[in-house]
């Protein structure tokens, strides 16, 4: 990124993107530079993800919703930005508007890990615990190498098993096949089997999503 910053000085996704670097490298006061540096040049929903990244990690809460309300209305259709904004949303503990976020991002991509791991947060701290549980499998089944998931998953069934605990007994299977390998690919299964999953988990389901 140093190279094509300096081969171009104003090519703003090489500032984004070195600002991911140094976000990644913890160095958190260049990377918000090199994103303030990026916005300069190019109000780019991306480089607004971006820097919502930084100030989540500086605990920067409201400016990192800020951003990702700004994402998202430069660009209404992803799921990235919704997961992160609920994300944010839990680290200030606002609960019920992190789930709203997420659902939303649930519904725009399922296949996306994130927004599960992350409303399994919400429902653990609302200690909706089958909920959370419920989310934390989706998580493993989406990301099987999740080790957050894994611990999750194990401290939430023994906390079922444990005397006097309550245990739920209505389970949901909702598959949505689109892709056939003779009559192609249909558009809308996929999503209404996650929209019909997230009613039933609001119903009190716990819901394995299987999907093509």
């Amino acid at each position: 990124f140093d190279s094509a910053i300096r081969l171009d000085p104003s090519y703003d996704r090489a500032y984004s993107y070195r600002a991911v670097a140094y976000f990644r490298k913890g160095d958190l006061d260049q990377a918000l530079k090199d994103a303030n540096d990026a916005l300069g040049r190019e109000k780019a929903a991306q480089t607004y993800n971006h820097r919502a990244l930084v100030q989540h990690a500086k605990r920067e809460y409201d400016e990192a919703i800020a951003d990702l309300t700004e994402a998202i209305r430069l660009e209404p259709n992803s799921s990235t930005y919704f997961s992160n904004r609920g994300r944010t949303y839990n680290a200030k503990k606002e609960f019920d508007r992190a789930i709203v976020d997420l659902n939303e991002s649930i519904r725009l991509n399922p296949a996306n890990p994130f927004p599960y791991w992350n409303r399994a947060i919400s429902y653990e701290n609302k200690r909706e615990r089958d909920r959370a549980l419920a989310d934390w499998r989706t998580t493993l089944q989406l990301d099987p190498g999740n080790q957050n998931a894994i611990k999750a998953i194990r401290r939430l069934e023994q906390e079922k098993a444990a005397p006097g605990a309550v245990r739920k007994t209505r389970v949901a299977l909702v598959i949505g096949n689109a892709d056939y390998k003779y009559g192609g690919r249909l558009a809308n299964p996929v999503n209404d089997a996650g929209d019909f999953a997230n009613v039933l988990r609001t119903l009190g389901f716990e819901v394995i999503e299987g999907r093509n």
